[in-house]
């Protein structure tokens, strides 16, 4: 157990890091290489301590194990899905240089919510967390989203600057986070418009 508390903290101390990285910005604009290489840090740390409360948690969730079971893979699957169909488009569609997307996707996954990505990952860590059948991994989880929530506040505001008027019209009709069966979470990320 000390082990999942520490890396909450470590999580908590690198996800605040980030946010600092992101606010601070460059000189040109772009996501400095620093922010990026911290970013993907606290996804691993994350996803690491996600995997240690679903496994090392005494705590389990009184439900039977293969059940448990068969809805994480089938979330999983979901999610595995989800990020690798995401990452394709993005990667083909953003035209990245020097840290900085030179044209804005809103293609594949991007015409359903703007953050695929994200949502696919949080789909994988909740299917570890519910194959574990720990609460405290779930929790984890939770914390996560509160933290890309706060990301995403960053990014958008920095797309924002760069695609203009392409990304206010995206943005107004494109959900930021998708549930299924429940339409979106449009509020989720919201930030005041700088105009």
């Amino acid at each position: 157990m000390i082990g999942i508390g520490l890396g909450i903290v470590v999580y908590v101390v690198l996800a605040t890091f980030v946010l600092w990285l992101r606010r601070r910005g460059t000189d040109d604009g772009s996501v400095s290489f620093a922010a990026v290489i911290a970013t993907w840090l606290t996804y691993l740390v994350h996803a690491d301590t996600v995997v240690a409360a679903a496994f090392l948690d005494p705590w389990r969730i009184p439900v039977n194990e293969d059940a448990a079971l068969v809805a994480g893979v089938m979330t999983g699957c979901v999610g595995l899905t989800a990020f690798v169909l995401s990452s394709r488009t993005l990667l083909s569609g953003a035209q990245i240089s020097e840290l900085r997307p030179r044209r804005l996707v809103t293609t594949g996954p991007y015409e359903r919510c703007r953050h695929p990505q994200d949502q696919s990952w949080i789909l994988l860590l909740l299917a570890v967390s519910i194959i574990g059948r720990s609460p405290l991994a779930l929790v984890v989880v939770l914390i996560f989203f509160w933290f890309l929530t706060r990301l995403w506040q960053q990014e958008e505001q920095q797309l924002e600057g760069w695609f203009e008027e392409e990304w206010v019209a995206y943005r107004a009709q494109t959900p930021g986070f998708v549930v299924p069966g429940r339409g979106s979470l449009a509020g989720v990320v919201t930030h005041p418009d700088p105009r």
